[in-house]
């Protein structure tokens, strides 16, 4: 029942399309990275490919496809002929796009938020705070990876943001 009603409501649908468009998004921004001749090593590293970067690079311009105004067609993994670089690289590219789309998850919140006390003590907030937590972590290992102190002026920003809207 709760499928039926998610479409009724156009969550899911919506909820798809914005996952549909983080996907693109992220696959624009390693296409263009790799398409324009640099080693894409930031981007590869923040999402935990550092070690296999090379290889990555080397498959997609071996595979991938620009189309007219450098859009990316695809990245031909399909074509792919080293499997452990194939599968580092769907599950960092799955991260990525679940970074971009917050959802809320059971086993995302604490164990006490799922109490009736805690339920009422979040008062239904419970996707907003997790949100924050996220947020806030992976802002916190940016930081311990040494991306300085714009991400840690960022990850302020953002908690206060969270901040104001968890009050508000």
């Amino acid at each position: 029942i709760g499928r039926v009603t998610s479409w009724i409501g156009f969550s899911r649908p919506i909820n798809l399309f914005n996952q549909r468009m983080a996907a693109l998004t992220a696959m624009q921004r390693i296409g263009d990275a790799v398409f324009d001749g640099k080693t894409p090593t930031a981007i590869f590293e923040r999402m935990g490919l550092g070690d296999k970067a090379d290889k990555i690079k080397e498959l997609i311009l071996t595979n991938g496809k620009v189309g007219a105004n450098n859009a990316i067609e695809h990245l031909g993994l399909d074509k792919w002929d080293d499997y452990e670089a194939y599968a580092a690289f769907q599950s960092a590219f799955d991260r990525m796009r679940r970074e971009v789309n917050q959802e809320n998850d059971f086993g995302n919140s604490t164990l006490w938020m799922q109490t009736p006390i805690g339920k009422t003590i979040m008062q239904f907030r419970t996707f907003a705070n997790v949100a924050y937590q996220k947020a806030t972590l992976r802002g916190a290992q940016r930081f311990m990876n040494g991306e300085g102190w714009e991400q840690a002026g960022t990850m302020l920003v953002n908690s206060i943001g969270g901040l104001l809207g968890y009050v508000a």
